[in-house]
């Protein structure tokens, strides 16, 4: 009962350790409104409405309670919690000094940098802890062999596929890295009931890919992640260079700043493994990682992103605290004492390193709900509204008013777009270019001509440059106004006081 409360204990440090009410009051970005959009739109639509997350973690979100319009970014903290809980087990499951590894697991997870900054609308967090859960499935078919555990296994890595996008790769890892340990072993019987279970764990994840993933692959979402597919030409030198170019903005957070630390106590988990006689376990981590090299040489899963690698920048960590726990068994064959010394001190070191992280406040400052709130309040018939395309998704999750049509269109990278084909008062961009700001403006402005004393509203959320410096050519000499209603300003642009000469 002790060792439960302990674990409970470090899960719910979770909601210390994050900026929680941050979380739940600060405004969703670009990329959470799409996926919030999903919640209010037809269930019959979300099928591809969720190309850019699981349609398991779209379901999720509809199961959480209350109207706090940030509400649902509280699957992450839960996943979060939970992927502590697995870590702890999974350290139990190593019996190797067995409550101290299960802490340093735990502790490793929770203090973990890359989920310390994870606060977003994204499913990152539940492929971290699925990706955790499947080598603790792995540990226990070593713990003892069985065709259960190895079904469980299959099972689970499955149907994961359901929330996460990352389980082949981490379940693929997993049973290759049981069939190696048996080939070498020459146990042919293992190896046929690895190969079995391999079946059924890919037969369940080609029946979703195919049926739910595939039918709504998104061209432009591949091209999004040009910058980290690792390059067809160069050979090995190519990628070396890339990984160490790319790679470098990544290394900070697995924890310590120097990357020779993370890969040395990262090597330090192998060793230890291996020592157990845990060696599909200490093959998994290392294989994921290959899979994932392969995946982006042939442009099918980006490598070294930040929030797409989550999955697998928590596995090495955890071999990081399992490296750690190794060298505190070998110190404490020699000295109690000093096994006891050596835990404190990676226990605070790890406290120390990470603390920039903690209670962070990791999210973009975009603010699309203050700009809807404003115009609302503050809109008078005739008034027309300018929506900037990449503000689309936003409106339509915070603007409680209108209902949208949600339009299939393949050319954006999450596959939809919501549209209000219906409303005169209203122009929507249908692109970022300055091209597409002129014909907004354009027509905006005949619109306004229809109703005299008009003023147009211009709602912008996620600009980059060319679209800035559009308004900024469009706007001059105009008498608009500069509304600073949150992060992100709500421009408001006053009839002309006298009419424009006639040319």
């Amino acid at each position: 009962m002790g060792e439960v409360a302990l674990a409970l204990i470090l899960a719910a440090l979770t909601f210390v350790v994050h900026n929680v009410s941050y979380m739940l009051s600060h405004p969703l970005w670009l990329d959470e409104a799409w996926v919030a959009d999903s919640t209010r739109a037809p269930l019959h639509l979300l099928s591809w409405i969720t190309s850019s997350t699981p349609l398991g973690w779209t379901l999720l979100l509809r199961l959480v309670p209350g109207d706090g319009e940030q509400r649902f970014r509280v699957i992450t903290l839960i996943f979060s919690a939970l992927a502590v809980l697995v870590a702890y087990a999974l350290g139990r499951e190593l019996r190797l000094i067995r409550v101290v590894t299960a802490v340093l697991l735990a502790a490793g997870v929770l203090l973990a940098p890359v989920m310390l900054i994870d606060d977003e609308l994204k499913q990152y967090t539940a492929e971290a802890c699925a990706s955790i859960a499947v080598l603790l499935l792995v540990a226990r078919v070593e713990t003892q062999w069985s065709r259960s555990r190895l079904v469980l296994l299959s099972i689970v890595s499955g149907f994961a596929l359901l929330f996460t996008n990352t389980a082949v790769f981490v379940g693929v890892a997993a049973v290759v890295s049981l069939g190696l340990v048996g080939l070498g072993q020459r146990r042919w019987r293992r190896l046929a009931e690895v190969a079995a279970a391999g079946a059924l764990m890919l037969t369940i994840q080609g029946i979703i890919y195919l049926t739910i993933d595939k039918p709504h692959q998104i061209p432009s979402l591949a091209s999004y992640w040009d910058g980290y597919y690792l390059p067809h030409n160069g050979g090995v030198r190519g990628a070396v260079s890339f990984v160490h170019h790319v790679g470098a903005g990544v290394a900070p957070y697995l924890g310590f700043r120097l990357f020779a630390i993370s890969l040395i106590l990262a090597l330090g988990g192998i060793a230890t493994l291996i020592w157990l006689g845990r060696v599909a376990l200490a093959l998994t981590t290392p294989l994921t990682i290959a899979a994932v090299m392969i995946a982006s040489t042939f442009r099918k899963y980006p490598f070294l992103d930040l929030r797409t690698s989550t999955f697998w920048l928590v596995m090495v960590v955890v071999l990081m605290a399992i490296g750690a726990a190794g060298a505190i068994r070998a110190l404490q064959s020699r000295s109690v004492i000093a096994a006891g010394l050596a835990v404190a001190v990676c226990l605070g070191g790890w406290c120390y390193s990470t603390a920039p992280y903690v209670r962070s406040q990791p999210l973009p400052n975009e603010d699309v709900r203050s700009q809807v709130a404003y115009f609302e309040q503050n809109y008078r018939p005739g008034d027309i509204l300018i929506l900037n395309f990449t503000a689309t998704w936003g409106f339509a999750y915070y603007d409680h008013s209108l209902i949208p049509t949600y339009r299939y269109d393949n050319t954006v990278s999450v596959g939809f777009i919501p549209t209000y084909p219906n409303l005169s008062w209203m122009v929507e961009m249908t692109n970022r270019t300055p091209a597409s700001v002129d014909a907004a403006w354009n027509a905006a402005q005949a619109k306004a001509a229809q109703h005299p004393g008009a003023r147009i509203w211009i709602i912008r959320s996620h600009v980059q440059i060319p679209e800035a410096t559009a308004w900024q050519t469009v706007l001059k000499g105009k008498d608009a106004t500069v509304l600073n209603v949150g992060p992100e300003p709500l421009i408001l642009v006053n009839p002309p006081t006298s009419p424009p000469p006639n040319t």
